[in-house]
């Protein structure tokens, strides 16, 4: 990846918790105030290359809050280039259809500038209410949607849809309309491999800030060790004891014999689900032999996929003498890792201490950096933390 599309990326994550809800509404309003006017002081040198990047960030995230008017009234004020709108266009009303704002989603296809953009709106929106399990409504948008592209689009996502609620034949059905071949077989494949009503496990983790940091473990799907830490984590959400222990061993095992990134990733996952059945002693040794088996990297080798869901545990559980010398290797950047993966674990920090109500530990961190890089990513980080929110998602027992 080119250095501009690194900076670019990080812009993203940056302007997304700047443009946030106001921090008057957040937890701790003094406490919101300050810290983001951190991150607007920290984002003013922002290179205008990457604005565009940062302007659609900002409006995905007024979206995913609701706010479909400033997020609208942010498109036609910072976004002229009508590609750059368009696609603004299409990211928010699949967030707003997802959370269910069907009028305010439907605004966004006229103000398209073509109709290809057009269709890829109505696609994002049929794609947002199967998420929601609206499927019915998603698949009223399909007579509209001639372009097979986009067309495809809302096809696979209805048929997931329905193949979680449990109709796999009609969702087979929709699979084998799709035109392309690969995208075909791929939504073929998730239908077959459906398992109605489990969903991911880590939906159901109760911390935001883990909660999504777990779910970069995706990544590393289809492979032994991770799909067992993630069965032993469904087991312990579940509060299966026995199936705990066995799948827990089943990755153990596998893990010892694989790569160090997958390794690091299913010790990670694993540690996430003793944390959850309780067993916060079990959860400490994984973690250190996590970082024994990265060559006491604390953080993993895996940095970008397990780091964040890492940091989070080491403040949950208070292996403050691992994290102090992760932080010290990241503040030098002693380990050579990329800026992309300092600031994503910067971030990771501020937002578990803020979300675990450490914000002193922040203050104290925050008052200690050196580099302004860091002290805007260690404040959007906190202003992720003071914004998350518990899940109220529960497993299947």
């Amino acid at each position: 990846m080119k250095a501009y599309r690194l900076s670019a990326v990080l812009a993203v994550s940056l302007v997304r918790v700047a443009s946030a809800a106001d921090p008057a509404t957040q937890p701790g309003h003094d406490v919101g105030k300050r810290w983001h006017k951190r991150v607007k002081e920290g984002l003013l040198p922002l290179n205008e290359d990457a604005r565009p990047y940062a302007a659609t960030s900002a409006v995905i995230s007024l979206g995913e809050a609701g706010d479909a008017k400033s997020a609208y009234a942010l498109i036609e004020e910072l976004l002229p280039d009508e590609g750059n709108r368009d696609q603004a266009l299409v990211c928010l009303a699949g967030a707003l259809a997802e959370r269910g704002q069907v009028k305010d989603a439907l605004a966004a296809p006229a103000k398209a500038s073509r109709e290809y953009a057009r269709q890829m709106v109505y696609a994002f929106i049929a794609r947002g209410l199967a998420k929601r399990g609206e499927v019915n409504k998603a698949r009223k948008l399909l007579p509209g949607l001639s372009i097979s592209r986009h067309r495809d689009t809302a096809l696979s996502a209805i048929a997931k849809a329905q193949a979680r609620a449990g109709d796999a034949t009609e969702a087979r059905k929709m699979a084998e309309q799709i035109k392309d071949d690969d995208r075909r077989r791929n939504a073929v494949k998730a239908v077959n491999s459906a398992q109605p009503g489990k969903g991911d496990p880590a939906d159901h983790i109760r911390s935001e800030t883990l909660r999504s940091s777990v779910r970069m473990m995706r990544l590393f799907a289809g492979k032994a060790p991770v799909d067992e830490a993630m069965k032993a984590l469904a087991a312990a959400q579940r509060r299966d004891g026995a199936a705990l222990e066995t799948h827990c061993r089943a990755a153990l095992e596998l893990a010892a014999a694989t790569d160090a990134m997958t390794q690091t990733a299913a010790q990670t996952v694993l540690a996430v689900a003793l944390l959850e059945a309780g067993r916060t002693a079990d959860a400490k040794a994984v973690l250190r032999a996590a970082g024994q088996a990265s060559g006491d990297e604390a953080l993993g080798v895996a940095s970008l996929t397990a780091g964040p869901a890492l940091v989070y545990l080491l403040v949950r559980l208070d292996m403050d003498d691992v994290l102090d010398e992760a932080l010290e290797s990241l503040t030098h950047n002693a380990d050579g890792r990329a800026p992309v993966v300092r600031g994503s674990l910067m971030q990771a920090v501020g937002a578990s201490y803020a979300e675990l109500k450490q914000l002193h530990k922040a203050e104290a961190l925050y008052a200690g950096l050196n580099s302004r890089s860091q002290r805007l990513h260690l404040a959007v980080g906190v202003m992720r933390g003071l914004a998350a929110r518990p899940t109220t998602s529960r497993p299947a027992r």
